[in-house]
């Protein structure tokens, strides 16, 4: 199962580039200073971090900028590479997200099951406690429960002195037997 932990390395990754990469930037812009006058370019390690640092937000710092080609190009890559982290932060909260309901679907599965089976049988004696139980589901539900008779059941034989009441998460089930 693919997570979204890239992103994790993908970050890593960054922060380990940027320093090698300034030691390369270090190295051209020092290599093209005309008699060691490197003044407003990424000549020294620091400044050259700094410079790369800033172009992870897509800008030169005011005082400095790379004369050399290579310098510039690396600088648009270290660019590149900070405007990669958005659609690789994505596709790894896609997955991460596929990778957690696939984790938790067994278990929405058997709790929907387990709402199904769930069944609870109310005794009444009179009339007057079905009533009441009919008022209390109506007054929870915000529906009046309606009585479902089993089939062997005739409706003239319903008068009972027992009721049975099924409720679920969404509905209530009223039964009412002739023992």
């Amino acid at each position: 199962m693919v997570t979204g932990r890239f992103l994790l390395l993908y970050l890593a990754a960054m922060l380990v580039m940027v320093p090698a990469e300034a030691l390369i930037v270090m190295g051209q812009e020092a290599a093209a200073c005309p008699n060691s006058v490197c003044e407003g370019r990424p000549a020294t390690y620091p400044d050259a971090l700094r410079w790369l640092s800033q172009r992870l937000l897509l800008t030169d710092p005011p005082d400095l900028s790379p004369a050399t080609g290579a310098a510039a190009a690396i600088g648009w890559l270290a660019s590149l590479m900070a405007l990669m982290v958005l659609p690789v932060a994505y596709v790894a909260g896609r997955n991460q997200i596929r990778a957690h309901t696939i984790k938790v679907e067994p278990y929405r599965r058997m709790r929907s099951l387990m709402e199904k089976r769930t069944r609870l049988l109310i005794l009444v004696v009179t009339s007057g406690e079905r009533d009441v139980v009919f008022r209390a589901v109506t007054e929870i539900n915000g529906k009046k429960p309606t009585a479902q008779l089993p089939s062997s059941i005739s409706a003239s034989s319903a008068r009972s002195k027992s009721t049975s009441c099924r409720v679920s998460r969404h509905r209530v089930a009223l039964r009412e037997w002739p023992w």
